[in-house]
């Protein structure tokens, strides 16, 4: 499990960056056409995310962290290192909401095109091309939740194939026979 029930299904990106994902997807010679990483942020920065996608901020009054390992869109192989790019705090949360009194953590998994260019993660992956990244599912962690490290993989292996489909848009319908 990812250690929480706070597990949700994005359909964020814009028609425009989900077509132009695709089209380097399907132009890609390599194989896995894609392969999958973690990006945490803090809980401030998802509203923004969820409506305009991942964007690269380097070198903006928007970078949030350092650029250690060059200029982009940072994504992990494990959730536990996006994790640490969360933080829980208690500023401006609801004291009845259901995440607690501290906001929680969220880390996204994405799915990102693996282009021939795509530089294998040492440590991370830094995706300076914002359209190679769409932003798949969005995981919460309350301070309550249980620790976990999960491969992003070897979480997208278990996404069921007809949801991850529908989310690539190829929404074949298997009833029909020609």
């Amino acid at each position: 499990g990812l250690g929480t029930d706070f597990q949700f299904v994005m359909l964020g990106a814009s028609p425009q960056h989900e077509w132009k994902f695709q089209t380097e997807k399907s132009s890609t010679v390599r194989s896995p056409s894609s392969v999958w990483a973690w990006h945490g942020s803090h809980f401030k920065n998802w509203h923004s995310i969820v409506r305009t996608s991942l964007k690269n901020m380097s070198g903006t009054k928007y970078q949030a962290h350092g650029a250690a390992y060059g200029k982009g869109i940072y994504l992990a192989k494990n959730s536990q290192t996006s994790l640490g790019y969360s933080k829980f705090d208690n500023s401006g949360m609801w004291k009845h909401s259901i995440f607690g009194d501290k906001q929680p953590k969220v880390v996204a998994l994405c799915e990102i095109v693996n282009h021939v260019n795509l530089t294998k993660p040492s440590p991370y992956y830094v995706i300076s091309i914002e359209h190679w990244v769409a932003t798949r599912f969005l995981v919460v962690h309350t301070s309550k939740s249980g620790r976990c490290n999960v491969d992003a993989n070897e979480a997208a292996a278990k996404i069921p194939r007809k949801l991850v489909d529908s989310l690539q848009g190829n929404n074949h319908d298997d009833s029909k026979t020609s």
